[in-house]
């Protein structure tokens, strides 16, 4: 059996209406042939039409008074900025159907600094079927998903159902990480659900258990641009980067015999987690593992999370990090503003209406690292707690 890959990329998906822009546009609901009933964008989400009713989207499709009317969401516009600049995959995924004029339309965004040439519209409202927006949503994500795939899936949306539609893809795809992400009414963008990243685990190019063997394996040339790994091993080490992944891999004499998969995490920030790590069974007892480790932390600079529960491997690999001068080694969790109180050794990250991110002490124990904070638990599915390492060395 040859080894697999995963493919690469990140699929950014962001809902307009309340969630980039507000706007004050309504959808008549008509019965009889007499408007009943006005929804805004939000309510329309929600909305089920009775019998005999039907909707009248034709504010809707204005683009001049989508022009005129709508009022950017600041923080997402900066997010959505920042994935085209990234050059992560964009599209936007709107109930709406065309619009009158697209120009004006497109106008819209770029009078707040929008590339639009690099994002392309889906609108759920053009599908003809009978069908909530969000199952709508659903067949338009289900068709883009079935012809490229995507390492992670970030969905923006102000709508519960459309972001369980969403998630309901996963049994679907499951080489893909799904983070559905709630834009709430005062435009702050907090995390509703994500897939659980332990269960996702790229299958290395080297052997591993039962994935492959010395006769079956894919090869892999080393790269003219790797560097001798520090320490006087005589191995070499390279770094390839893409948008979201990074993968760090080791040689001897050419042929690979270790790596270090990483992918990028929403949570907390700039920070990186293990996606696989993997040694050529010739090459264990030397350290490897850990000389991987170390070259993320003090030559790359990157700040390595943990995952939510580990492997007796991962904690035991946790605990030697811990041992290295100049590695820090901080927990990280998450608590509602009103809930937060500061405590001895605690550095906030970040925090939004709902949520205060910080940082609070952990110490080694016998087989794993232990929070040192009472009332904070690593390790369990009941807390949102994980680690970080930093390089803190010279």
């Amino acid at each position: 059996m040859r080894a697999q890959e995963l493919g690469s990329g990140k699929l950014v998906i962001f809902d307009i209406d309340d969630t980039l822009v507000n706007t004050d546009t309504r959808v008549n609901v008509v019965q009889d042939g007499k408007v009943i009933k006005q929804l805004n964008s939000h309510d329309f989400t929600h909305y089920k039409l009775g019998p005999g009713e039907t909707f009248d989207f034709g504010a809707f499709k204005d683009a001049r008074e989508f022009f005129t009317k709508a009022k950017p969401i600041p923080g997402m516009i900066r997010q959505l900025k920042q994935d085209i600049a990234t050059g992560n995959r964009v599209i936007m995924l709107t109930a709406r159907s065309d619009f009158n004029d697209r120009d004006v339309f497109l106008d819209t965004f770029r009078r707040f600094g929008i590339d639009m040439d690099r994002v392309h519209v889906y609108r759920a409202g053009n599908m003809a079927i009978k069908a909530a927006t969000e199952e709508k949503k659903k067949i338009i994500l289900r068709h883009l998903l079935g012809k490229e795939h995507f390492d992670k899936l970030i969905m923006y949306d102000d709508s519960i159902p459309n972001l369980n539609a969403f998630l309901s893809l996963k049994k679907e795809y499951p080489r893909s990480r799904f983070y559905a992400i709630h834009v709430d009414p005062n435009g702050q963008a907090a995390e509703y659900d994500r897939t659980n990243e332990n269960a996702v685990m790229e299958i290395a190019r080297i052997p591993v258990g039962d994935y492959g063997d010395k006769d079956t394996i894919m090869p892999m040339r080393e790269p003219g641009s790797s560097r001798p790994l520090p320490g006087g091993s005589g191995y070499n080490y390279a770094v390839k980067n893409t948008a979201n992944r990074k993968e760090i891999t080791l040689f001897d004499q050419g042929n690979i015999i270790a790596e270090l998969d990483l992918i990028d995490s929403i949570y907390p920030p700039n920070t990186w987690e293990v996606a696989a790590i993997v040694v050529d069974p010739d090459y264990r007892g030397q350290s490897l593992g850990l000389a991987l480790y170390g070259l993320a932390l003090s030559e790359l600079k990157l700040t390595l999370r943990a995952g939510r529960t580990q492997t007796r491997h991962g904690q035991a690999m946790w605990l030697k990090l811990n041992q290295i001068p100049g590695v820090e080694i901080r927990g990280v969790t998450k608590t509602r503003r009103n809930q937060y109180r500061p405590r001895s050794g605690n550095e906030i990250l970040g925090q939004n209406q709902q949520y205060v991110f910080y940082t609070f002490p952990v110490t080694a124990g016998s087989r794993s690292m232990r929070s040192g904070q009472r009332g904070v638990a690593l390790y369990s599915y009941d807390t949102p707690s994980t680690m970080i390492a930093q390089w803190r060395g010279q």
